[in-house]
This record gives C-alpha cells, structure tokens and sequence, in this order.
C-alpha cells in the first residue's frame, strides 16, 4: 500500500504544484510497479479509459476530488480538479504524445473553463506502451 500512497501523492501533488517529474514518478511506479501484474489483454481492450481510471484512483487516494469525463458543446475533458480559481485540466493519451493532449484542450475544451476560473493549467500525459515511456507537458 505504500507504493499507492506514493503513486497518490506524487501524482496528485504534481498537478497541483504544476510539478512535470512528480507526475512522471508517480505514473512510472504505477504502470512498471503497481499495475506490472494486470494481464496485457485488460487494458488492451481501452488502453485509455484503463490509465485514466488509475490516475482517477490515485487522486482519490489523496482525498482530492477530481471530475471526469466532463461534457462541453464539443466534447469532453478526461478529467480536471477545481482548486480556488484554478482548474487542472487533464488529457490523457496512449501511443500519441503529449503534446497533442494540450492541444485538444486548448481546441475543445479551454474556452468551457475560461468563465469560472482565473487560471487554466493544462496537463497532457502520453503513455508510450511500445517504448515503455510516459510524456508529460504542463502549460
């Protein structure tokens, strides 16, 4: 369980602290470590719902509440944390970078957020399955 706590804190204070390598600490032990156990055809079937719901669980940990899966006229975020007037908009992707994750919130999502909050940190989190690496951008 301690690895857990790890993965929650580490990931959970990266986004808030806006922290690029606390979230890819936090993603590393919970892909190569925690989740090295979960059968391949598990997360092959939706790849990204699979690490997305991780992400979710670990910010739960932490007594952090996050939404998902939050709808606007043109799509909708994977998930964000609300905190005093910031919101800490995250894409998730697999197999893609991370890159293109800032992208799609700033195409779709962004102009949603822009009446309620001051400040919109956008998180875009790839994980490379074939290179067995994690992208990780903060803007």
């Amino acid at each position: 369980i301690s690895d857990w706590l790890t993965v929650s804190e580490n990931i959970t204070n990266g986004i808030l602290k806006k922290d690029k390598e606390l979230i890819l600490n936090g993603l590393d032990i919970l892909i190569y470590s925690i989740l090295a156990n979960i059968p391949y055809d598990w997360l092959n079937k939706n790849p990204e719902g699979w690490l997305k719901t991780m992400i979710g669980v670990a910010i739960s940990m932490k007594n952090t509440y996050y939404s998902a899966e939050n709808q606007n006229i043109i799509g909708r975020t994977d998930l964000h944390i609300a905190k005093d007037d910031t919101a800490f908009v995250v894409e998730v992707k697999v197999d893609s970078n991370a890159e293109e994750c800032i992208e799609q919130i700033e195409k779709k999502y962004e102009q949603s957020y822009q009446n309620y909050f001051k400040e919109i940190v956008k998180i875009g989190v790839n994980w490379d399955r074939e290179k067995k690496e994690i992208d990780v951008m903060i803007k």
